[in-house]
């Protein structure tokens, strides 16, 4: 009758887990893992993992489809809530022009090919020349820890003056006065698991732009 509930970011923490607290933990449980994933191939280092569940949950229905192709456990689709940002929060120190504003948020420790902030720079140019009014704002973080794919994104941005590239830590109520500020959200990411930007950023009430892939499809 007891069970476990056990959320990792990846299955490949699971086994690990199961060592540190050992079978009895797992005995006579049923164990739901809560995995999230964001590509379309499963290593096959899950498999291990696998073993250890009895029930997976995901956060949307393409990652329940790349899942549920390899699972040999049920894959039960269970969405984060989304909930719009709250007011509050202090921008003056980002000293952002007026203007209409695209925003993208993303963690350097995520990929920049599966991210695509190269790809929204460079979509942006082309849609609009310097100066002619909008500005794209690139909120990142974790930049310090990977200077290199930071390099690139400014190599990439180049002189255009209104792409910014905010690469610092910000407190909660200060993201949320970001995405507040912000006219509408843009993402041209190649893959996400769930996507919460988007689903914030249409929770305000924006416009929001992003590929027609992987979960903010849901």
């Amino acid at each position: 009758g007891h069970g476990a509930y056990i959320d990792s970011h990846s299955s490949l923490e699971l086994p690990a887990l199961h060592a540190s607290l050992g079978d009895e933990f797992f005995a006579d449980r049923y164990t739901i893992g809560v995995w999230a994933w964001e590509v379309d191939v499963v290593p096959p280092s899950w498999d291990r993992a696998f073993g250890l569940v009895d029930e997976i949950w995901v956060y949307s229905r393409y990652v329940q489809e790349i899942i549920s192709n390899v699972s040999p456990v049920p894959v039960v689709r269970m969405p984060l809530p989304i909930v719009a940002p709250p007011a509050g929060g202090d921008l003056s120190g980002l000293h952002l022009p007026d203007g209409f504003t695209f925003l993208f948020l993303f963690d350097f420790y995520s990929t920049l090919a599966r991210k695509n902030p190269l790809g929204l720079v460079e979509a942006f140019t082309r849609a609009f020349e310097a100066g002619e009014g909008p500005q794209l704002v690139l909120k990142s973080h974790n930049g310090d820890f990977k200077p290199d794919r930071l390099a690139r994104l400014h190599d990439a941005v180049g002189d255009r003056s209104d792409i910014h590239i905010v690469d610092r830590f910000l407190s909660g109520s200060d993201m949320a006065a970001l995405m507040r500020r912000a006219d509408c959200y843009v993402s041209l990411h190649r893959a996400e698991g769930f996507g919460l930007t988007l689903g914030e950023a249409m929770a305000l009430g924006k416009p929001v732009i992003a590929t027609g892939f992987s979960a903010n499809l849901d």
